[in-house]
């Protein structure tokens, strides 16, 4: 009847927000199985570059500094990508009357005086992605605790407080250094560190995309993405729909059965 489908309804919303939760949690507690390979961040960023501006909308201007010559780095790229976003829509919901977003790459060196200065980071060679944004800004009480699991200055239902804490988890468990640097009405900016890799690109050695023959212009499946996120559901529809896939979408598992 009319009450237990409203109940299924609930039960079903409840559930796949806590298997969102879950997989937080385990990226905080560098718990999740993660599947690495060889990457330049410089991909990673322009692939995202045009899939994100939709994402954050008109009103942020998303500018990108890439690196020549980039090192390569060894990561999950699906969790980079997952990483990459929670910062970008944290520093838009920094920016409720709009401005600017500049992410950029660079090759570091981190020397020992660095690594002292920092506890968690070592001494070596680092792939660096930074996320700039010229928003609110943390005061240094907020600051302090911006990576605990559900620690969120938003209002209730706007965030869980997981954002920056599965970037911490994501970026720790990539044998990674995470730092944030906020100024309060100046804007933040999140510097995540990743070790060089000095193997070849996994595409160099033969490694193909398995999405790569979807993007055939006779390719003709279609694909349900069930999602109650609208910005992750809206961001997978764009990505889908750029490897050659028809796509439908739900914002619930009732709405997808129907």
């Amino acid at each position: 009847n009319e009450k237990l489908a409203k109940y299924h309804g609930l039960i079903g919303k409840a559930a796949v927000k806590g298997k969102q939760l879950t997989q937080q949690l385990l990226a905080f507690a560098r718990k999740q199985q993660l599947e690495a390979r060889v990457v330049n961040l410089n991909r990673i960023v322009e692939d995202l570059h045009e899939l994100v501006s939709k994402t954050l909308g008109a009103h942020v201007e998303i500018v990108t500094q890439t690196a020549q010559d980039l090192w390569n780095a060894h990561i999950d790229t699906v969790q980079l990508e997952l990483a990459l976003i929670n910062v970008l829509v944290n520093a838009r919901d920094a920016m409720p009357a709009g401005g600017r977003v500049t992410i950029r790459t660079a090759n570091r060196l981190v020397d020992e005086r660095a690594s002292d200065r920092h506890e968690g980071l070592k001494a070596g060679p680092y792939v660096q992605l930074s996320v700039q944004d010229s928003g609110e800004g943390m005061p240094p009480e907020v600051l302090a605790h911006a990576t605990e699991p559900f620690f969120t200055t938003k209002e209730v239902g706007k965030g869980t407080g997981l954002g920056l804490s599965q970037v911490y988890g994501f970026v720790k468990q990539s044998r990674g250094f995470l730092d944030i640097e906020s100024v309060q009405g100046e804007g933040t900016v999140i510097h995540m560190y990743f070790p060089v890799s000095r193997e070849l690109l996994s595409d160099e050695l033969g490694w193909r995309d398995g999405a790569s023959d979807a993007s055939e212009p006779n390719c003709k499946e279609t694909l349900m993405v069930v999602e109650d996120n609208p910005e992750v559901l809206e961001l997978a529809k764009d990505i889908l729909e750029a490897q050659g896939y028809r796509v439908r979408t739900a914002p619930n598992g009732r709405e997808a059965l129907e």
